[in-house]
């Protein structure tokens, strides 16, 4: 039996920018981020330069843990 390589039908990085979208809509043009207009939304919140980014964790509406 040969072996079939599994293939996610999903985008998880899509997701996310979708999340940002609704989010902040003015962030996201043509699917990509504008990361200058990102940083200005976030006003102080923004991280340095040169630090470690992190992982946008957002849950999607009727999700565990999802709050309004």
């Amino acid at each position: 039996m040969p072996i079939t390589k599994f293939t996610p039908t999903f985008n998880l990085e899509q997701e996310r920018i979708e999340a940002l979208k609704q989010l902040i809509p003015e962030t996201v043009s043509d699917g990509k981020i504008e990361w200058e207009v990102l940083k200005e939304a976030l006003g102080e919140f923004a991280e340095e330069e040169g630090a470690e980014p992190e992982v946008l964790n957002v849950k999607k509406r009727g999700s565990p843990g999802f709050m309004v």
